[in-house]
């Protein structure tokens, strides 16, 4: 299953063999660099995932102007055995009201745990914000090739999102939720329509800190050229723990149980600590194959 509703860390991952953890080094932003690009920002990662394994690379992000955005570097990965250039530009036009519109080519961009191009992508999303129900919708259509299998096709993609309002318990438990759904059209004649849903239960602790049990499931049917954006059958329940450790250090420990057979099995455990300045550090133990993956997130 490639397509995951749990949320991607970067962070680095030691001994791991699925995933795209990555360790992401945030470089302050030089200014005076130049009419063309007067802020840069340097960024660096390292990490590994299923299909390119270990990869290190390093980059460059440039605003030359606010609607434009641009990113260049350099990648090696364990698959390729050499380094190569990628790189990545973004053009945000003016939207109508509510609209977020983004025009997006790229080289050799991470596309889940493949490396690929968009030809370009053009990319529409809103969401109507309020106190109560809260809808989404996200369409785009481009051209997406997809490098290492060499594979290529024209996509069109529509999915929209339903979040309730959050239902009071009590004064310190509640229910929150979350259903998304989509459709994914292609060129070559192929289409791939999915769900993803979720339904959190939350406490929050006395002396602060919250105990949640979150049951997510998602489905999907058809087929996609691409594979990189398909979602297939899953289902689990996660139990999470989040304590304050000491003025703005939390920590949080979870277990992950696989429902997608009749013996429920444990997936993974997992162990954190984080501050509110954006950084954490954590250790995950994965029963498929008992490795430890030690986790390591910094701001952006």
């Amino acid at each position: 299953m490639r397509h995951r509703v749990a949320r991607r860390l970067c962070a680095m991952a030691i001994g791991m063999t699925a995933g795209c953890l990555a360790l992401q080094l945030a470089v302050p932003q030089l200014s005076g660099a130049g009419t063309f690009c007067p802020q840069i920002v340097p960024r660096a990662a390292v990490g590994r995932n299923d299909f390119l394994g270990r990869y290190v690379e390093t980059y460059v992000r440039c605003v030359p102007s606010q609607p434009w955005q641009l990113t260049v570097g350099w990648r090696y990965t364990e698959r390729a055995q050499q380094v190569l250039p990628y790189g990545m530009v973004s053009y945000s036009p003016r939207a109508p009201t509510g609209w977020d519109l983004s025009i997006i080519a790229s080289y050799r961009e991470r596309l889940g745990d493949y490396e690929g191009n968009r030809l370009p992508e053009l990319i529409a999303r809103r969401t109507w914000n309020g106190p109560g129900w809260v809808p989404s919708l996200e369409m785009s259509v481009g051209a997406i090739s997809i490098i290492e299998p060499a594979v290529s096709a024209e996509r069109f993609g529509i999915s929209a999102g339903l979040r309730p309002p959050v239902v009071r318990l009590s004064p310190r438990a509640e229910l929150r939720g979350n259903l998304r759904g989509g459709l994914y059209a292609y060129g070559s004649g192929q289409s791939h329509s999915y769900w993803v849903a979720d339904l959190t239960a939350a406490r929050r602790l006395p002396r602060g800190g919250e105990i949640g049990l979150t049951y997510t499931r998602q489905d999907g049917a058809g087929s996609s050229p691409l594979a990189y954006d398909f979602t297939g059958f899953d289902q689990y329940v996660t139990a999470r723990l989040g304590w304050p450790v000491s003025g703005s250090l939390n920590g949080s420990a979870s277990v992950s149980f696989g429902l997608t057979t009749p013996m429920v099995t444990v997936r993974e455990y997992a162990l954190s600590i984080s501050h509110a300045g954006g950084w954490s550090v954590g250790a995950t133990l994965r029963m498929s194959d008992s490795r430890v993956l030690v986790t390591l997130s910094l701001p952006n």
